[in-house]
C-alpha cells in the first residue's frame, strides 16, 4: 500500500522492482527434513517472485549441486547432521562469493541468528514462516530496494489466483 502523493522517482523504483520480481530466478532449498523442504517449495511456488526451486537434504549435497549449476539464492537450514548450516554457509561464501544465503531455523535462541549473520546469511527466517516473510527475505537476497513510501505491504496472491478471481467479475 502506498501513501499518497507518490513522486515520479518513487514510482519508477516501484515499477523497476516489480519487473525485477518477474525475472526468472533459481533458488536452492537445503534442509534435512523432507517435510520442511516440501513446505518451503510450496511457499516458493506461491511467492510474488518468478522462481524455479530445487531441494537437497544436506550441506554436502548443496555444495555438490552448486558446483554444477548456478543459483540466485539459497535457503539453508541451520541445524542439519553432517555439515550444519553454519559450516555450509561458510563454504558457500568461500566458493561462491556474493551468493545470497537465507538461513532458516526453528530455534528461538538469538545467538543462532547472530551466528548465521556472522557466517554470511543475508537474512534469517524463524520456522515456521509464511509467504510474506519469505518474500521479504527474497527482496533482501535479491537486493530490491524498498521505497520510503511503502507501508505494511500485503503479498499479492499468485497470478493464476488473480486471474481466476477476475473471471467472476
Amino acid at each position: 500500500i502506498l501513501q499518497k502523493p507518490v513522486d515520479e522517482t518513487e514510482m519508477r523504483l516501484i515499477v523497476a522492482n516489480l519487473r525485477a520480481m518477474r525475472v526468472r530466478r533459481r533458488v536452492l532449498v537445503v534442509d534435512d527434513s523432507r517435510a520442511s523442504r516440501q513446505i518451503v517449495a510450496r511457499l516458493l511456488a506461491r511467492s510474488q517472485f518468478a522462481l524455479g526451486a530445487d531441494a537437497v537434504d544436506g550441506g554436502e549435497a548443496a555444495l555438490d549441486v552448486l558446483k554444477k549449476q548456478p543459483y540466485d539464492a539459497v535457503l539453508l537450514d541451520y541445524d542439519m547432521p553432517g555439515k550444519d548450516g553454519l559450516e555450509t554457509a561458510c563454504l558457500m561464501r568461500e566458493a561462491m562469493p556474493g551468493l545470497p544465503v537465507i538461513m532458516m531455523s526453528a530455534s528461538r535462541n538469538p545467538s543462532v541468528e547472530k551466528a548465521a549473520r556472522y557466517f554470511g546469511a543475508v537474512h534469517f527466517l524463524r520456522k515456521p514462516f509464511y509467504e510474506r516473510e519469505l518474500d521479504h527475505a527474497l527482496h533482501v537476497a535479491f537486493d530490491l530496494a524498498r521505497t520510503s513510501q511503502m507501508v505494511d505491504p500485503e503479498p499479492l496472491p499468485p497470478l493464476e489466483e488473480q486471474t481466476q478471481n477476475a473471471v467472476g467479475w
